[in-house]
């Protein structure tokens, strides 16, 4: 009686593993395919804004446009505001990405988190900066008439300072969201790095060395290369997950 007892017990116990194993691998399947959709409909958005741009400045029709939000970030011109645009602006330089890098493979390296963090960081980098180069080659809009005297070798369009800001910082707030616990963290940094994805940007324009329509361009192509990566490494660590593969726990810090 004992015997059949036990082995009831263990059938259920077995029972409730499997109901509870399909339902984890059912909210799995609705979590990522919702956030594929999600995506699906940013990449829309921000393509259609980057088309609607380049529609535009083939039609000559955004001289207005520029003209008037220049106007509107002039006019914030002080010591304190010339000293920052001019250094801010830096931290969408190669430079700048070369040394964040670095750093990035030395945090998790020290942190044990997986490295795999800083390499999809960098492709996505180098991707993005790739496609800039190649787009102003192709588009050839050239630079404000205030830079002509500064030695700038590549065209306006898109902005190459905000399309590498918004694919690399925002794909760092991307993996913040994936290893932290504290949401309080998550928070913070993701304030921190959209300040300086937009303050990049419009320090273009402050500096007279980019119409605001090349950043606006520049943030729409490098969010549709950042989504579109964050979609693709998805994907990849859901096949492995799927596998068995990865089964440890992303979120190591606090």
């Amino acid at each position: 009686m004992k015997h059949n007892q036990s082995e009831t017990e263990q059938l259920s116990e077995e029972v409730q593993r499997v109901e509870t194993s399909v339902k984890r691998g059912y909210k799995d399947y609705l979590a990522f395919f919702a956030g594929l959709a999600f995506g699906l409909v940013v990449m829309i958005l921000l393509g259609r804004i980057f088309y609607e741009l380049l529609d535009s400045l083939r039609a000559e029709q955004l001289g207005r446009f520029d003209d008037r939000i220049t106007a509107w970030v002039l006019g914030w011109q002080s010591p304190a505001m010339d000293w920052y645009m001019g250094t801010i602006t830096h931290l969408g330089s190669h430079w700048a990405f070369i040394v964040l890098s670095v750093v990035l493979f030395v945090y998790f390296y020290l942190r044990k988190h997986n490295l795999l963090f800083a390499l999809q960081t960098l492709i996505v980098l180098l991707v993005a900066g790739g496609l800039s180069f190649w787009l102003k080659d192709l588009i050839d809009r050239p630079r404000p008439e205030a830079v002509h005297h500064l030695a700038i070798r590549t065209q306006s369009f898109p902005s190459g300072h905000s399309m590498s800001s918004i694919a690399f910082y925002g794909f760092l707030i991307h993996i913040t969201w994936r290893i932290y616990n504290s949401q309080l963290r998550k928070i913070l940094y993701t304030m921190l790095l959209v300040l300086i994805i937009l303050s990049v940007g419009i320090s273009r324009i402050y500096l007279q060395v980019h119409y605001p329509s090349d950043v606006l361009s520049g943030f729409a192509a490098g969010g549709i290369c950042m989504v579109i990566f964050i979609m693709i490494f998805s994907y990849l660590r859901f096949r492995q997950y799927q596998k068995g593969v990865d089964r440890q726990p992303e979120k190591a810090t606090g």
